[in-house]
């Protein structure tokens, strides 16, 4: 007679596997959210950064001050621009020097995705703020408010950073508390100094 061969499992060894099956589900579920998470605000701030840069071309090329407006507390933006006078002497300049919300198959107003938010923002000339209404001007001449526009989700915060004299926005993967300062290179012996 041989000796005897187990079969099957005991209980303590298929308890053990489920408890290992179960941690490493939920490791890779948190990780799986992280990823969409930052992602979803990743397209949230490219979005933001295209509409900082539509804002910046209806200003240079129509020569129309242009705004854009971030409602913190709705996570809410959108531009306003400012119609060039009428050469019409019969058009109310009242109703011409009323900004004009931009509506159209490029840009509309938009909303954040749940479960993201504004965290913070700033403009020249103004504190930092967590709440309220923010707006920061782009000028025809090509230059804008220095202004910075932080956007959170649970775990990660993405900042829109716009430059004030050329009005050029960057998306920065970090939370940045400093509006950014345009300086000349002097050094840049070109036929112009460039912007950094």
């Amino acid at each position: 007679r041989g000796t005897m061969k187990r079969k099957g499992f005991t209980l303590i060894e298929i308890l053990l596997v489920t408890v290992l099956i179960a941690l490493a589900g939920t490791i890779i579920g948190i990780r799986f959210f992280r990823n969409l998470d930052r992602t979803a605000l990743r397209s949230a701030g490219h979005k933001l950064l295209h509409m900082t840069r539509y804002a910046q071309l209806l200003a240079g090329q129509h020569q129309q001050p242009t705004q854009l407006h971030c409602n913190l507390d709705e996570g809410t933006y959108w531009l306003t621009t400012l119609p060039s006078p009428s050469a019409d002497p019969e058009i109310d300049s009242s109703e011409t020097n009323e900004p004009q919300i931009v509506n159209n198959v490029y840009f509309k107003p938009e909303q954040l995705p749940d479960k993201l938010r504004f965290s913070r923002a700033q403009a020249t000339d103004m504190q930092p703020v967590t709440s309220g209404e923010i707006t920061i001007k782009f000028y025809p001449d090509g230059t804008a408010q220095a202004g910075l526009i932080q956007l959170s989700s649970r775990s990660k915060t993405f900042t829109v950073l716009i430059h004030p004299r050329t009005a050029r926005a960057e998306l920065k993967a970090a939370s940045i508390d400093e509006l950014p300062h345009d300086t000349l290179d002097l050094d840049n012996v070109g036929s112009s100094p460039s912007v950094t």
